[in-house]
């Protein structure tokens, strides 16, 4: 019964389609059911041959290279010993006692006329192991000098270069861009002590060198020092490879090879291990670069069925493009929408499915165009202007061109403390009309220093502001008129009705990508109650249609506008023992003068 519906059913599918179709199907099938049973009979047979023949190959490659790896190390060594022919050199490395200021000038220009003799180091120094002091330079230090302590040495570093055969060890590079780090043992030569340890910065020039042959051939190479550390990886792919795999790759004998799985892609690695250095090379061949020599081999093996299989696949690709010509431009069309063009398409599917299809896509579009001009349109604009309440606020336009005036008619009388607190009103004045946002933190800090004189002119002695910022922050951008929002708050809020004097501590650092701007006081204070109270009115205040106070909520909108949740504003205070508010800001500068 059930033989006879499936007869049924196979017969109506058959008879609703046209003869050329079930013949291109037959032949299709008929070819590949043949060159199946070929390429399965010739193909372990033709990939075993061709893996011999690339594991021998790449063995005779790996061997060259790493006779040229072991010059290239031995030349490392040498270059590393050159202090030992300068008698006055290893005398001042020898030494137990701190190095003179003479000496030091000396190993310095010594250490640039090697270091500069070599265009393969991205850093070199030396360590006395008699006092641990380190002299040269790295790869962020430009130039020689005396390294701080945070560029010890690896502490496994001395240790392997102090013992062994030849007083050295190869270690990955801590650079970005580099090789591996080659430290040596400079050994007195009377007790055969270690005096030193110099240390290497290796470029990756040498090992793209000998990565370039195998690139040729879509392959990489890999380097691994004594321990099986990675040096160099000619792929991303082993960027981050896992140890359980580095293992296997390490764990791989010389002259021998295995096939190992990464990142989802099959490679054939044959490797060569050094026997003076310890280090060892290995060669990746992507599997499906042999898979293709091998199909290759076949099909030419088996050109007349490829030609009929090729005829037949051809045909089939020219039914199937046809078919799907439509879904094509449909789908093309979708990245456009994608993009943010939404004028429909023309509808033209090509079957009555794909029309329907058609149609439904641009009532789709047509909505989505609808919803972004209602909604995202209007909450872009409702942002602007609510951004230009919040500056207007912060900026009123006065006539500082008269207070100028004023001023000067005030010296003009002698009376130059009027004079001056006039020319900072205006100074401030015109910097919160003109200059752009955000600003540079030095010209908040000429503003804030303006704003704190005309209010000691009010408090005098009362009032003590202290300004730490190193200028090194100088160009780091701020939001205009943050800083002097803050002081203003702490000269408002922090005396009390027993505080006869404030102090102000204002101090910028950096905490990783962010920069952290503090204004500290030791005034009254802020009970738990209010604190909780102004914290909610952050939250309120980003309310759509929400009108709070100019201040510290003012500030903390502003923040959440400009830099899209990625700023913020913390308080901490408690009664009688001050108020401390943090500003975090992303960490960005400026490279280009701002105009004044």
């Amino acid at each position: 019964m059930n033989k006879s519906i499936f007869t049924h059913k196979f017969s109506r599918i058959r008879s609703r389609m046209p003869l050329w179709a079930q013949l291109v199907v037959m032949l299709t099938f008929v070819t590949t059911v043949l060159l199946s049973f070929i390429l399965v009979r010739d193909y372990q047979n033709n990939r075993r041959s061709i893996i011999e023949r690339q594991i021998s190959t790449s063995g005779r490659l790996l061997d060259l290279e790493l006779q040229n790896l072991d010059q290239y190390v031995k030349e490392l060594t040498s270059f590393c010993l050159q202090p030992l022919y300068d008698s006055d050199f290893s005398r001042i490395l020898s030494e137990k006692d701190p190095i003179a200021a003479s000496d030091e000038t000396y190993i310095l220009n010594q250490m640039r006329i090697y270091f500069f003799s070599r265009s393969d180091l991205n850093g070199y120094q030396i360590c006395r192991l008699a006092d641990g002091s380190i002299y040269g330079r790295s790869g962020q230090v430009q130039h020689f000098r005396k390294l701080p302590d945070t560029t010890a040495f690896p502490q496994e570093a001395i240790i392997t270069s102090s013992k062994g055969k030849y007083f050295h060890a190869i270690l990955p590079s801590e650079q970005k861009n580099g090789f591996f780090d080659y430290y040596q043992s400079i050994i007195r030569i009377k007790n055969k002590q270690p005096a030193a340890v110099i240390r290497l910065e290796i470029d990756r020039s040498f090992a793209a060198s000998l990565n370039q042959s195998h690139a040729a051939n879509g392959e990489f190479l890999c380097i691994l020092n004594q321990n099986g550390q990675l040096l160099f990886s000619g792929s991303e792919l082993l960027d981050e490879i896992d140890s359980d795999t580095l293992k296997k790759i390490s764990g791989i004998a010389s002259a021998q090879s295995a096939s190992l799985e990464i990142s989802g892609k099959k490679w054939l690695c044959i490797s060569c291990l050094d026997d003076r250095f310890g280090m060892q090379l290995v060669s990746f061949c992507p599997m499906q670069q042999i898979d293709t020599q091998i199909s290759f081999i076949l099909k030419s093996s088996l050109l007349l069925g490829m030609v009929t299989w090729l005829l037949a696949a051809l045909a089939t690709f020219v039914i199937v493009r046809l078919t799907t010509a439509p879904l094509t431009a449909f789908s093309r069309r979708m990245k456009e929408v994608g993009n943010g063009n939404f004028s429909p398409i023309e509808e033209n599917g090509g079957s009555r499915e794909l029309l329907a299809l058609s149609r439904s896509f641009n009532e789709m579009v047509s909505h989505i165009d609808e919803l972004i001009n209602q909604n995202y349109v209007s909450e872009i604009n409702e942002k602007t202007a609510r951004l230009a309440a919040l500056e207007a606020q912060l900026n009123p336009h006065f006539l500082y061109n008269t207070l100028q005036a004023i001023g000067t008619e005030a010296l003009l009388n002698d009376q130059p403390q009027i004079n001056r607190m006039l020319a900072s009103l205006a100074a401030n004045l015109r910097y919160s009309i003109k200059s752009g946002d955000p600003v540079r933190l030095k010209d908040e800090i000429v503003y804030v220093n303006n704003y704190i004189m005309l209010q000691k002119m009010r408090f005098e002695e009362r009032l003590h502001v202290q300004i730490e910022i190193s200028d090194e922050y100088d160009n780091f951008l701020i939001p205009k008129i943050s800083i002097q929002t803050l002081v203003e708050n702490s000269i408002l809020h922090g005396f009390g009705d027993t505080t006869e004097s404030i102090s102000i501590r204002i101090h910028a650092s950096r905490k990783n990508e962010l920069l952290q701007i503090q204004i500290k006081d030791d005034g009254c204070g802020i009970d738990e109650a209010h604190l909780q109270e102004l914290k909610s009115e952050f939250q309120n205040y980003l309310t759509p249609g929400h009108i709070g106070k100019i201040g510290l909520a003012n500030l903390y909108s502003r923040l959440q506008i400009l830099y899209q949740g990625k700023a913020s504003l913390e308080i901490e205070s408690s009664p009688h023992h001050g108020t401390a508010v943090t500003l975090l800001l992303p960490a960005t500068t400026v490279l280009t003068e701002l105009p004044h």
